[in-house]
């Protein structure tokens, strides 16, 4: 496993991670 395959599951899991923030924010503002 080198740097960037560490970096891509990083990103993926930030990604996955993100979006039901996203979509609480969302809620959350109306």
């Amino acid at each position: 496993m080198g740097i960037l395959g560490i970096a891509t599951i990083f990103i993926g899991l930030a990604l996955v991670a993100a979006v039901p923030l996203v979509a609480l924010l969302h809620w959350t503002d109306r």
